[in-house]
């Protein structure tokens, strides 16, 4: 009774705080096919798993209705009756597994039955279709597990296929969920309506399974860029950072966005898979020719930053850059010592609770919900007690998050002038294999642009 009456506004509650705290973790969010109107049948989204807790918490970001989570039964059967307590009032219902025991998939039943309530009274469900994370982050769709189908179908059947039930995929493209200060962007298809499965279903309901299973994949792959080989995920980054146009992380053109970003990063995973298809001996060549060009930057402690940015523009300015690294000094050193605790707190707190590194952006994230405020209430109290001065108070307090960020920028642009300097010198001392490296680069940028261009 408490957590049906309460549940809603506690779910506001965590949306408001962790929709903050994501909001300054992610550099950017761009989300892609939203609209209201997908949601004004029943839903079930189906989205892909990448990171583990994350994945939720951005989905439930940016859906204004209220969601309803299915996750793993082990995280309600292994935790404390605090933790099933606060993830049922997240609107979280445990699903059941063969490896939580044979004996525990009956309790399936009870969870399907109350999915099908929320279907009816038009609340939309979340299920990750792939059922698990991989230990470190991958662009790729693997096999859908059935679930989802098994509520739609379930729900449609037990109303008479007059529910009018809908699947919605949902894609998210992370350019790596455990940085900090990483892009996202979450992409929606067009909903599938499950009643144009009803007389197949009702003729034989395992290949109404398999032909709604197939295109629930195929709507998900086309959210989000996808490799199918796993063997190619390494030259896949490298060309992404090559090409300076993709989602990678680190090393990519500010002045395109992160859709055109990811517009370039599905059209290349694209051509990989049709040319690793049909001309694998073309995919074995290219990967050897990219893993070569970055153990040639390695030798020469070197990033492909260094080139692209040489390949523009021969000068090499660094009094300028040292300069502003000067002026700028005083609010990096500001924002450094008003923000170092409350951001390493919550990363010693995470390596502590958990052995998997896939949870612990998610971990540092949610902690950081916490130390911030915490450690901003302090600060604050001991500058007015110190200072009497609300207004420099007031001042201070609305300048802190920001010359945080500031300073995890200044860091980053401190480490780009090292970069800079190191390459002056290997240019002068190896030039000879700058100008090799630079050829390999360009063949490598040339191969990267007939791919995207064939698609």
């Amino acid at each position: 009774y408490f957590c049906f009456r309460h549940a809603p506004m506690f779910y506001r509650f965590i949306k408001i705080a962790i929709g903050t705290s994501l909001r300054f973790f992610f550099r950017r969010i761009f989300v892609r096919n939203y609209q209201d109107l997908l949601f004004n049948n029943p839903v079930i989204l189906v989205s892909n798993h990448p990171s583990a807790f994350m994945d939720p918490l951005v989905i439930g970001l940016v859906m204004r209705k209220q969601l309803q989570f299915l996750a793993r039964a082990d995280l309600f059967m292994s935790g404390s009756a605090f933790n099933k307590w606060v993830m049922r009032l997240a609107h979280t219902n445990p699903i059941y597994r063969i490896v939580d025991g044979t004996s525990a998939l009956g309790k399936n039943d009870q969870v399907f039955a109350e999915c099908y309530e929320h279907l009816k009274h038009n609340r939309p469900i979340l299920l990750f279709g792939e059922g698990f994370t991989d230990e470190t982050f991958v662009r790729r769709v693997k096999p859908l597990k059935k679930g989802s189908m098994r509520i739609a179908f379930g729900a449609e059947n037990k109303f008479d296929f007059h529910l009018g039930v809908n699947i919605v995929c949902v894609g998210l493209n992370y350019s790596d969920p455990s940085e900090f200060r990483s892009d996202l962007l979450i992409s929606f298809s067009e909903p599938i309506e499950v009643k144009k499965f009803k007389d197949l279903f009702l003729e034989h309901n395992n290949k109404a399974m398999s032909a709604l299973n197939k295109e629930i994949f195929e709507k998900l792959t086309s959210q989000v860029i996808h490799i199918e080989d796993s063997l190619l995920d390494g030259m896949f980054e490298q060309l992404l950072i090559v090409s300076q146009a993709g989602i990678n992380n680190n090393h990519y053109n500010k002045k395109i966005s992160l859709e055109e970003r990811w517009e370039f990063s599905k059209k290349l995973s694209q051509e990989i898979n049709k040319k690793n298809a049909i001309d694998k001996n073309y995919i074995d060549g290219l990967k050897q020719r990219s893993s070569a060009y970055f153990e040639s930057l390695n030798t020469l402690n070197l990033s492909d930053d260094n080139l692209y940015s040489y390949s523009k523009n021969r000068e090499i300015y660094l009094a300028k850059d040292l300069a502003a690294l000067i002026y700028c000094l005083p609010l990096f050193l500001f924002g450094f010592i008003t923000n170092f605790i409350p951001f390493k707190l919550p990363i010693l707190v995470s390596h502590s609770m958990s052995k998997r590194p896939v949870f612990y952006s998610s971990i540092n994230m949610v902690i950081s919900v916490i130390t911030f405020p915490l450690c901003y209430f302090f600060t604050l109290s001991f500058t007015q007690h110190y200072l009497a001065n609300w207004s420099a108070t007031i001042a201070i307090g609305l300048l802190m998050p920001f010359a945080g960020l500031f300073a995890f920028d200044y860091i980053s642009e401190w480490k780009a002038f090292g970069s800079k300097l190191r390459f002056k010198k290997v240019l002068r001392e190896k030039e000879s294999a700058i100008i090799s490296a630079l050829k390999s680069r360009g063949e490598i940028l040339a191969a990267v642009n007939e791919l995207v261009k064939e698609s």
